[in-house]
């Protein structure tokens, strides 16, 4: 039995989704497909686990009855947006070891699968490297895929140098002390009705665009003539467009090499104003600079992991019941406000960008194509920017809700476009 900890911000998100399409060709057969995606997810412990209720809100991963690798097929071409639309409205049920919908789309030429995962499985970057499992199988179907036993970030454990600092401590322990005078336990039936009413008039709006072939190339040149990274120059772009000082990045932690599946995601706020006097050369180094002062520093780095692992579990729950079921608490209230949930707090825009991991785009006879990530939007944001590069083609994609969001966010990705592509 493992507990629940850096995941459980997750728990009660009623947006917790991780969304990850892909394109196979040529189109493999059905039963093949099927067996290598039952493969390849059986392979981590978390398929053949469920989350375990114990005293005073407590959670742990323990076995399941079963390994639940759900497939659906359907025909034609997947509407993402639609298909979106529809999943976000069905809870996944982690206590019943429900972490993964997969779904196969068949075309004449081509398959497309599509991976819906809860967040507590694990972070988009597990959920690519579930995506090469798959191809790997698919590819291979007889060679061995060594199980894959569940390590969580506290199996690795914190640096020294994150753990916060003495004013941080104070205002954590403030905040159990207000919360223990407060405190329950909400049940699964209560998630259900606020995750119901959060879906019940959300109209959520999916943007995507890729970048390949020269214009890539040509990026990557000005990326590297700038000496900052691609993160850096997506980060730089989203404050020209939105014409916002504040974004929000997602922030990997996991350890050098392992590609098992959990979470392993921190974030921080990218403080710049792009000033378009000067060169998209210039502002991205600006941001690069002071993303780098942060990422330096263990303790900022990490500051959103070692607080949340400092107050009760059951706190991080009542902060969605107090912004989406009415649930009237001050310690919630004043963690809103400390995790940027609030809507004066939160970020206009976040970006989650997946870099470039290890995952080829050619498996024996079979080619990976039009690969796109989907993040959630997470609470902590108005409009969410997911990016993966696979093969030479950097995906992004964009998603705000219709009529909540204050930007115009058609118009911002569209600028955010031209910045990168330069023109």
């Amino acid at each position: 039995m493992k507990p629940l900890v850096a995941g459980r911000i997750h728990y009660r998100d009623p947006a917790d989704q991780i969304v990850l399409s892909a394109l196979v060709s040529p189109a493999p057969a059905e039963r093949d497909f099927c067996a290598a995606i039952r493969k390849a997810a059986g392979r981590y412990a978390v398929c053949s686990s469920r989350l375990v209720p114990g005293e005073n809100g407590a959670l742990c991963f323990g076995d399941a009855a079963e390994c639940s690798v759900p497939i659906e097929i359907r025909d034609g071409a997947c509407d993402l947006q639609a298909l979106l639309f529809e999943q976000r409205r069905i809870p996944f049920c982690a206590e019943d070891g429900e972490f993964f919908r997969f779904f196969l789309f068949r075309q004449p030429e081509a398959t497309q699968l599509v991976v819906v995962s809860s967040h507590l499985a694990g972070d988009g970057i597990s959920v690519v490297f579930l995506l090469r499992d798959v191809l790997h199988a698919l590819a291979a179907p007889d060679a061995d895929m060594p199980a894959q036993p569940m390590r969580l970030m506290e199996d690795f454990g914190y640096p020294k140098s994150s753990r916060p600092g003495l004013l941080n401590k104070l205002v954590l322990r403030k905040l159990n002390r207000m919360w223990r005078a407060e405190k329950r336990v909400f049940s699964r039936d209560e998630y259900l009705d606020m995750y119901r009413s959060y879906w019940q008039d959300r109209h959520r709006t999916l943007l995507t665009a890729e970048l390949s072939g020269e214009e890539l190339q040509r990026l990557i040149a000005r990326c590297r003539g700038a000496r900052v990274t691609l993160n850096s120059a997506l980060c730089a772009s989203l404050l020209g467009a939105f014409g916002t000082s504040d974004v929000g990045m997602a922030v990997s932690v996991r350890p050098s090499g392992f590609d098992g599946m959990g979470n392993f995601a921190s974030g921080l706020s990218v403080h710049a104003r792009y000033d378009e006097k000067q060169t998209f050369r210039r502002n991205a180094r600006r941001v690069h600079r002071r993303i780098y002062r942060k990422l330096r520093r263990s303790r900022t780095k990490y500051r959103v992991l070692q607080s949340l692992q400092r107050i009760d579990p059951t706190l991080i729950d009542a902060i969605y019941f107090s912004m989406y079921a009415g649930f009237e608490s001050g310690a919630a209230r004043w963690a809103q406000d400390l995790f940027k949930y609030s809507p004066a707090a939160r970020h206009l825009v976040s970006v989650t960008n997946l870099g470039r991991p290890d995952i080829p785009a050619r498996y024996g006879p079979y080619t990976l194509d039009s690969v796109l990530f989907i993040p959630p939007l997470i609470a902590t944001s108005e409009t969410m920017l997911g990016a993966l590069t696979v093969g030479g083609t950097l995906t992004l994609t964009m998603q705000f809700d219709e009529g909540r969001c204050p930007a115009d966010c058609r118009r911002a990705f569209e600028a955010a476009l031209c910045i990168l592509r330069g023109d």
